[in-house]
């Protein structure tokens, strides 16, 4: 059976440094951007996995920071720059949106990578893989293999946590531990 992969990266640690800002417009804290370099160092990894495929950002300051950040390390590592996508649908907290949302995506899309929320990624991957993941961190990035040939059929038990990868995890990793 043909499968799908979704690939999920959480927004990096934003700010709340700003109390008048809305939600929407948090940007990411010094901690934050220190991840997204921490993380483009841990993805380029995984290139031959497709992560950088159709990639789609919530519209929220801090995800597409993310994204941004991301994006200038890998470039500074002399890869190529991310290209993505802004979707408001991807700015959720309910797993049940987002999982509507991605049973809506075309079948030309063998891969989707979001950079989103939680708790709507941990829960999704929760149910998606039937699995009890307490939290993915910020910056975290999770890759699921999908045992689907349609995104429509998205349920239940229908995939695989196949990759977990957090900036703390990646950095002790490094450092051989």
């Amino acid at each position: 059976m043909p499968m799908k992969t979704l690939h999920l990266i959480r927004h990096a640690k934003s700010s709340w440094e700003e109390p008048g800002l809305s939600d929407r417009e948090r940007p990411l804290n010094p901690r934050g951007k220190r991840a997204c370099i921490t993380m483009a160092s841990a993805l380029s990894k995984l290139e031959q996995q497709g992560w950088r495929e159709n990639i789609i950002s919530s519209d929220a300051r801090r995800a597409q920071d993310t994204a941004s950040g991301i994006s200038q390390a890998l470039l500074e590592q002399r890869q190529g720059p991310l290209q993505w996508q802004v979707q408001e649908a991807i700015y959720t907290f309910d797993e049940s949106c987002l999982l509507r949302w991605l049973k809506s995506q075309g079948e030309e899309h063998q891969q989707l990578t979001l950079i989103g929320h939680n708790p709507a990624f941990t829960y999704l991957i929760n149910q998606l893989c039937d699995i009890a993941l307490k939290n993915l961190p910020t910056c975290g990035y999770a890759q699921l293999l999908l045992n689907i040939d349609s995104w429509e059929a998205l349920g239940p038990g229908c995939g695989e946590l196949s990759e977990l990868i957090t900036p703390k995890g990646f950095k002790a990793k490094q450092a051989g531990h």
